[in-house]
This record gives structure tokens, C-alpha cells and sequence, in this order.
């Protein structure tokens, strides 16, 4: 049962080309972190603060799911660069949260 399981998702992944390379999703995420570094938006006590980093917004920059994201986690090549962004996106909120600029 388990040999076939693997067979059909091994078949599954043709139509599913990889859209990032390591090096590429890195660059990606450090072009959207810096983004979000550079735009400022507006409290409802006007402040002005960074816009927040957060994993959907990553998604979308990057213009895949958050499924997409979750299966590259699971990958050799992946795994370490997607549990740095998603440290950096969880620091960002802690900070915000702890400088009182969000509501966790």
C-alpha cells in the first residue's frame, strides 16, 4: 500500500514543475522583507510603523499558496531556508506585539 502511495505521487509531480529554486526563494523572500521594512503604514493612533511580515503576504509576493510553502518545508533543499523565513516573519509579529504596535 505504502510502495503505491509513493508511485502515485511521484506520477502526480509532472504537472507540478518547481517554481523556486533555494537560491531564488531566498532572494524572493529578502526582496519582499525589505519591502515590508521600507513601507510604512499607518496605526489608528497615527503611528507610523513597517508593514507587518507575515506568510501569506509572503505567499502572494510570491504568487503561490501557503500549500506550496508547507510541501517545500518537507524538502532537503528547502527545509532550512523556509524555517528561517518563517522565524523571521514570527520575530516581526513578536516585536510588534511587544512594542504595542499589534493586537496579537
Amino acid at each position: 500500500m505504502e510502495e503505491k502511495k509513493e508511485n502515485i505521487i511521484e506520477k502526480d509531480k509532472w504537472w507540478r514543475p518547481e517554481k523556486y529554486s533555494p537560491e531564488e526563494l531566498e532572494i524572493k523572500a529578502k526582496e519582499y522583507f525589505n519591502h515590508c521594512n521600507e513601507t510604512m503604514l499607518e496605526t489608528s493612533y497615527w503611528k507610523k510603523i513597517p508593514k507587518p511580515k507575515t506568510l501569506s503576504w509572503l505567499c502572494l509576493w510570491l504568487w503561490v499558496s501557503k500549500d506550496y510553502i508547507s510541501e517545500k518545508v518537507k524538502s532537503e533543499r528547502f527545509s532550512e531556508l523556509i524555517k528561517i523565513i518563517r522565524l523571521e516573519v514570527e520575530n516581526d509579529i513578536e516585536m510588534s506585539a511587544m512594542l504595542w504596535f499589534i493586537n496579537t
